[in-house]
């Protein structure tokens, strides 16, 4: 005997599954099978379908171009995007791990900070290019760049002024300074002269993300001056692992210059002039352990904004001055850095027309400078189908051997439908014409209390959202 089940959902209750509880139980004699006679859904969001997928047989690039010498080609890798915001992260990460130093800027003191960013805008993908200038570190209470987050007792003897801080040694806690302002995560510098060099304890500076707890000492990237072995050495820091050089005391007069570009960090250290040594990550150089230095992970890369702090333990005396780093102040336009931000996409490469740009090149001049693209991302390349899932407690319909005292609440497959087009999908009406069933094959009757059905994408099992009241028609037979 066929019966019709009609499942009706409430997406108030829930937006992923229709839940239904029988006022009275239906008996399943052994053999039973089920199937989808109907359904009727109206999906919540047409980002639940998407789906970016870069093929593995061809390079995935861009390039951009930050003012009129400073080329870069970002390679995103090949995966399936289940939205714009994860495309868009992959661009972002990418973008961060790459940069190519022009020379002229290695050779000088400082050079030139940008910072980028990926975003979505107005539903649109959006590139924005920030250029920084150098800024002098600010010590002073007024108009103060750092904040002193140490513990009561952490600034005794420690007197700061712009681009200065000496400290006396007769803290009675740990100092720490955190800055106020952004640091970019394209290429940034710190740096400062050691005027006085610690002959104990620990001082450092850290690069951290700007969401990060205040203790968080999970620290991407830094340096350090402490003992090594009995003698006080300089040491890079990557990926929280410190790196030391064996080679070289700290010596008063000492400038000490941090620097990150794309996927690597730099400490560079020069006395009267003239290079002194320099450990770069990637690098194997000599006289430091361990080798080789890595360069920054996937991990370190992903934050959009960052900051440095400057800390020191209790007893160390030093004295840094003349500090300069590189800053975003409050993401705003810093007046004389306009930039001018040149986007390239090659017409082979799909990352376009994901995103929803439909030229090759793309010109943006502003302080922050701006593209946005043409129009809103359309992702979908592989359409996929709609999975109806079923849970029957009490049965098993997977193994087809359903015991009542042993139920089974997983869901099962039972159909998997696909739109006749695109247009169908918010609001889709399907009526099969071959039913797929389901033989549930128990041993002895079972009686049906209640049903629960999912919609679901079949490439990736991803629950879909409803709204309303989706309708399941069911056949029991």
């Amino acid at each position: 005997m066929v019966k019709l089940i009609r499942l009706k959902g409430d997406s108030d209750k829930s937006e992923t599954e229709i839940r239904n509880v029988f006022n009275e139980g239906i008996m399943l004699p052994p053999n039973s099978t089920v199937g989808l006679r109907s359904c009727r859904v109206n999906f919540l969001n047409i980002e639940d379908f998407e789906i970016y997928r870069l093929p593995a047989n061809t390079v995935i690039k861009l390039e951009w171009f930050a003012g009129s010498r400073y080329q870069q080609e970002v390679v995103v890798p090949t995966a399936d995007y289940e939205n714009t915001n994860a495309l868009l992260a992959a661009v972002q990460k990418a973008t961060n791990s790459v940069w190519i130093a022009n020379p002229f800027d290695a050779a000088r003191s400082m050079y030139r900070g940008f910072h980028a960013m990926w975003d979505v805008i107005n539903g649109k993908a959006a590139f924005r290019m920030y250029s920084l200038a150098n800024r002098t570190a600010s010590f002073a209470a007024v108009n103060n760049s750092w904040q002193s987050i140490g513990l009561a007792g952490s600034d005794t003897g420690i007197t700061r002024s712009n681009g200065k801080i000496v400290s006396l040694g007769t803290n009675t806690s740990p100092f720490e300074l955190r800055g106020l302002f952004n640091a970019p995560l394209i290429n940034q510098v710190f740096q400062f002269a050691l005027t006085v060099a610690p002959l104990a304890g620990v001082l450092e500076i850290n690069a951290k993300s700007q969401k990060a707890a205040q203790d968080d000492d999970t620290i991407p990237w830094g340096f350090r001056i402490e003992e090594h072995a009995g003698v006080m050495r300089y040491k890079l820091k990557v990926n929280n692992i410190s790196h030391v050089n064996t080679a070289v005391v700290p010596t008063n007069g000492d400038l000490v210059s941090l620097r990150k570009f794309g996927n690597k960090v730099r400490l560079q250290i020069s006395r009267g002039g003239f290079l002194l040594f320099a450990m770069r990550s990637g690098d194997s150089p000599i006289n430091t352990t361990p080798v080789p230095i890595p360069n920054l992970g996937s991990s370190e890369l992903e934050p959009q904004l960052m900051i440095h702090t400057i800390k020191s333990t209790i007893g160390c005396t030093y004295q840094i001055d003349n500090a300069i780093y590189q800053s975003i102040g409050n993401m705003g336009a810093d007046a004389g850095n306009t930039i001018q931000l040149t986007l390239n996409l090659p017409r082979s490469n799909p990352l376009g027309s994901f995103l929803g740009f439909t030229d090759v090149v793309y010109t943006g001049v502003g302080a922050p400078a701006q593209i946005t693209s043409d129009q809103v991302p359309i992702g979908r390349s592989t359409y996929p189908g709609i999975m109806v899932k079923l849970a029957v407690p009490g049965t098993d319909l997977d193994s087809h051997a359903g015991q009542q005292d042993s139920p089974n609440q997983s869901l099962s497959y039972l159909d998997v439908i696909i739109p006749q087009t695109l247009e169908n999908v918010n609001n889709l009406i399907y009526e099969p014409n071959n039913i797929a069933k389901l033989a549930l094959r128990n041993r002895e009757p079972i009686e049906l209390r209640n049903m629960n059905v999912q919609f679901a994408r079949d490439d990736n099992g991803k629950p879909l959202r409803c709204t309303g009241q989706p309708m399941v028609l069911l056949e029991l037979d």
